[in-house]
């Protein structure tokens, strides 16, 4: 047996490896641009792109590594993040030099998943990694936009064991538009513009540890989405000054085969928190005028989830608590492991935010 580095041709056997075990894995090109189209990546020629498991030729075992930035009080931090971790089940005593090697890279602030399942957990545990202490992650909140068609399909869901192959293609292209509520206005686009250049470097006085929002993250991490019209973006504008924004992905969901909208970015200030509210009734007329059947919302810290809860989401208990993390900063263990009411992350922070399709 010998564990080598990940190789960008290493994609079609890694795929293999992913349909052997039940894992998802990207298109090629979405798969290739997680480091190719990767911000830091492309700034050293050092950063390592994951590990796999041989046995002979074959690769029966891989864990990859995508570099964020984090920012917390104008300083940046080094993450790597956990991603496609998976050994075919007769090698699966091999699973700790997998992830040891991930876990003892040199020079790096947070080592996170948030995709982690029961056993990865674990390991992660093993590994003196800790569950974010953030209020209530483990719990997703749901709105339930269509409820006759929502509640019809679960029910098939229940009965029909296999997915549902029904393809709705209901994924047009919307139209730009503006809406104007008192000194309040909200323009819906499809991509970030350069407003978010100037954004980016007034949430540098911001106190939430949070991965980075400079335009060129945000262009990345969503660029999949971009490319295939499921991305929207609300911008949220006070007195004609550019104030946030939230961030949203639609997908259908498989087994159930519900139009689902994730909000998966929520950037205001909280001194413009009372904002939140008018702008999560926007996301709701928005579901509603596209003919989404629910959305959907992980994380996020308590002022704004009881903003979720006013409005009617309910609570969905997860199997497991995903998100954990090993910090080799002391400055960030107090937001990560003791903060819990102001702890800010959500799906956007780790690889979980890749496999939303």
């Amino acid at each position: 047996m010998e564990i080598e580095k990940v190789l960008f041709e290493d994609f079609e056997k890694i795929s293999e490896l992913n349909n052997r075990n039940n894992l998802i894995t990207l298109n090629k090109h979405d798969w290739i641009n997680l480091w190719n189209k990767n911000p830091y990546f492309n700034q050293t020629n050092e950063w390592i792109i994951g590990w796999k498991l041989l046995d002979k030729k074959k690769i029966v075992g891989a864990c990859l590594n995508i570099p964020f930035i984090f920012e917390l009080k104008n300083k940046e931090f080094l993450a790597a993040i956990c991603n496609n971790y998976v050994i075919d089940k007769n090698y699966r005593s091999f699973s700790l030099k997998l992830r040891h090697l991930f876990l003892n890279q040199k020079g790096i602030d947070l080592f996170i998943t948030n995709s982690a399942n029961i056993e990865s957990e674990k390991i992660m545990e093993a590994f003196k990694a800790k569950k974010i202490s953030q209020q209530d992650y483990q719990k997703r909140l749901l709105f339930i936009v269509n409820k006759p068609r929502f509640f019809f399909n679960f029910i098939k869901g229940l009965i029909v064991k296999e997915k549902n192959s029904f393809d709705r293609d209901i994924f047009q292209p919307i139209k730009e538009e503006k809406i104007k509520k008192n000194n309040i206005s909200f323009h819906l686009k499809e991509n970030f513009d350069n407003d978010f250049i100037q954004l980016a470097k007034e949430l540098k006085n911001f106190n939430n540890l949070r991965s980075s929002k400079k335009l060129e993250w945000l262009k990345w991490k969503y660029n999949q989405y971009i490319e295939k019209k499921k991305f929207y973006v609300i911008k949220i504008y006070k007195d004609q000054n550019f104030i946030g924004f939230i961030a949203m992905v639609s997908s259908i969901e498989k087994k159930y085969n519900f139009k689902k909208l994730s909000i998966v970015e929520i950037v205001i200030s909280d001194k413009e928190n009372y904002i939140l509210n008018d702008t999560l009734k926007y996301c709701m007329d928005f579901a509603k005028k596209f003919n989404f059947d629910v959305i959907d919302v992980i994380g996020y810290k308590k002022n704004k989830r009881i903003e979720f809860e006013k409005l009617g989401f309910i609570k969905k208990k997860s199997k497991n608590f995903n998100f954990l993390v090993k910090s080799t900063n002391s400055q960030l263990n107090f937001e990560l492991f003791e903060n819990s009411e102001n702890l800010d992350l959500s799906l956007t922070d780790g690889d979980n935010i890749f496999y939303l399709d």
